[in-house]
């Protein structure tokens, strides 16, 4: 609601394409219940992660963090030697590939807007950060924020259980 609900702009199906991937992937790796088979998870996360990469490029961040949780994980590593993770990769990638085909012919503007110039500034500037933590605040509402900060905290007192490391 929050993204949503103030600004027309690609948040809302990135923030839902997001939570549906950090989903799935929690679907296959959790304790309590019958996880997710990882043909099914990777598959599906494959999916979401393109979709989700087609709505807002910042997408690709949480790739690095199911990484890390993979290699963390002892039954993430063994998903790493199956087909299933690659597939998933590669599901994604084809996704993804009119983004990158039309980047490559136009000197790649998008990522370098997203990337580069959107965060290039003179001198160390104190109000921007100030800005950027204001907004985050104003997006999460207070209650909410507060709440991600201390789960956030739980979770690194907590991260050797798979529910709280993820």
């Amino acid at each position: 609601w929050g993204f949503g609900g103030y600004v027309a702009s690609p948040e809302p199906p990135f923030v839902m394409f997001w939570v549906l991937a950090a989903w799935v992937f929690y679907q296959r790796y959790r304790e309590d219940g019958i996880p997710w088979t990882a043909q099914k998870a990777w598959l599906v996360l494959g999916l979401l992660m393109g979709f989700g990469f087609n709505s807002k490029l910042i997408m690709s961040l949480l790739a690095p963090g199911f990484l890390l949780f993979v290699l963390l994980n002892p039954r993430g590593r063994k998903d790493l030697l199956s087909p299933w993770p690659w597939l998933g990769a590669l599901i994604a990638a084809i996704m993804c590939y009119p983004i990158f085909a039309w980047n490559m012919f136009h000197d790649w503007p998008s990522f370098k807007y997203q990337f580069v110039e959107r965060h290039r500034t003179e001198v160390f500037s104190l109000s921007r950060w100030f800005q950027f933590w204001s907004a985050q605040y104003l997006f999460y509402t207070p209650f909410l924020y507060i709440l991600m900060l201390l789960g956030f905290l739980a979770g690194i007192q907590r991260w050797r259980s798979v529910k709280w490391l993820f």
